[in-house]
Parts: structure tokens; C-alpha cells; sequence
């Protein structure tokens, strides 16, 4: 890219250069208009007009050549970025993809070690025979209130 930076220094250069002598010589044509007869007039109007021209043709295509420049530096700016865009976000879900499996695998394991703890409880607890520990479990309210209306319908009924 050095290089291509260093031509087109070059190029604005030699252009600057040829630029201000197109323009020097315009302004020396318009100075000089005091030749004697009217081709000489006309000669030095149109070189004059020439060179004006010149000018603004060279102006115009160092813009288009600016403008490409821009385009392509921005084309190449876009295309990096989409692919630091790709690859941080193929990153990411790498990343997210091996918490989630942690996440699911230490969900496993501790509704495995829940299930383990809630078998060795029950089996604890029907195991020993003890009274007291099958009267700790109650019935939902849900349950309770099932059952004082199934005891009100069978009332009714009789």
C-alpha cells in the first residue's frame, strides 16, 4: 500500500506542477491581448480557453481518481470488518455453545444427586416404621379441600 501511496503522491505532484503551469500560461495569454490584428486576439482567446479547459479536465480526473481510491479503501474496510464480525461471532457461539453443555451436564448431575437424595429419604423414611416420620407428610390444601367437599356431597346424599 506504501507504494501505491508514494505513486499517487507522485501523480499529485507532477499534476500540481502542470496544474500551475497551464495556469500560468492561461494568465499570460489573458495578460497579453495587445497584438495587432484580430487573429492574433483570437489565438490567444482560445489558447487561453484551451488551457482553462485543460485545467479543469485534469482537476475533474484527479477527483475520479480520489474517488476510486476512497471507494476501494472503503470496500476494503467494509470487508474486514464483516470478517471480524464473522469470526468474533463464531467465537461467541463456540463459547456459548461449550457453557451451555457445562450448564446441562451440572444440571444433570445435580437432578441425579437430587433424585439419589430423595430416594435414600424415602427409603429412610418408610424403612424405619416410625409413626412420627409418616405424620409429617401432610396433604396439600388443594387435597384437604377435595375431601370436606366429597364429605358435604355425601351428606347431602343421605
Amino acid at each position: 500500500m506504501t507504494k501505491m501511496f508514494n505513486h499517487s503522491c507522485t501523480a499529485v505532484t507532477l499534476f500540481t506542477l502542470y496544474r500551475e503551469v497551464l495556469l500560468e500560461h492561461q494568465s499570460k495569454c489573458e495578460e497579453e491581448g495587445n497584438y495587432v490584428g484580430t487573429w492574433s486576439e483570437l489565438i490567444m482567446i482560445l489558447e487561453a480557453e484551451v488551457a482553462q479547459n485543460k485545467v479543469s479536465e485534469l482537476r475533474k480526473q484527479q477527483e475520479e481518481k480520489l474517488i476510486e481510491k476512497l471507494d476501494a479503501e472503503y470496500l476494503a474496510n467494509k470487508l474486514h470488518l464483516e470478517q471480524s464480525q464473522e469470526r468474533e461471532l463464531s467465537s461467541f457461539n463456540s463459547v456459548w455453545d461449550q457453557k451451555m453443555n457445562e450448564s446441562q451436564e451440572k444440571s444433570k448431575e445435580e437432578e441425579e444427586r437430587m433424585e439419589q437424595r430423595h430416594k435414600q429419604e424415602f427409603e429412610s423414611i418408610f424403612s424405619s416404621g416410625d409413626p412420627k416420620q409418616a405424620a409429617k407428610h401432610r396433604a396439600s390444601s388443594e387435597i384437604l379441600s377435595l375431601k370436606k367437599t366429597q364429605k358435604n356431597l355425601a351428606k347431602l346424599k343421605e
